[in-house]
């Protein structure tokens, strides 16, 4: 069980963690000066279409969201339009957690949403991780047997 959060290397945002989702679904110049595109990840699940809602659901509150797992077909459009406009932004589909580790030390990644095991793994690396729950809140998921 878990939350997908927002992960950060927080050297590149001076200390501070984004307090937004916006970090990975609009291209922007971040606090180091440099743009975040290519330099983001997305998760290469159907739960990422959710937090695509979640993101929408406050930047756009007259689309009416209310459930991010349960979308009519305007607020579903809406949806995957903010995923096709953010997929210049982004330097892989990640599925596969040490892989997104590697990519977050070794190939200048700086923001994504991630599972508190990878950002776990890289504090206790002594990387300069951060993970924030973001003002639009999260999404999660269970394992059960």
């Amino acid at each position: 069980m878990g939350a997908e959060r927002a992960h950060v290397q927080y050297r590149c945002f001076q200390g501070e963690a984004p307090k937004s989702w916006n970090v990975v679904f609009e291209e922007a110049t971040l606090p180091d000066g440099k743009s975040n595109k290519g330099r983001v990840q997305a998760y290469s699940g159907a739960i990422y279409i959710a937090d695509a809602a979640l993101y929408l659901k406050a930047k756009k509150p007259e689309l009416g969201i209310k459930d991010p797992y349960e979308l009519n077909e305007e607020q579903y459009k809406a949806v995957l339009d903010v995923l096709r406009a953010q997929h210049p932004l982004v330097q892989r589909y990640w599925h596969d957690a040490t892989v997104q580790t590697d990519d977050f030390t070794n190939e200048g990644v700086v923001a994504s949403g991630s599972w508190p095991y990878q950002v776990n793994l890289l504090q206790a690396n002594k990387k300069p991780i951060a993970s924030v729950i973001p003002a639009e809140g999260a999404t999660g998921w269970a394992d059960t047997p």
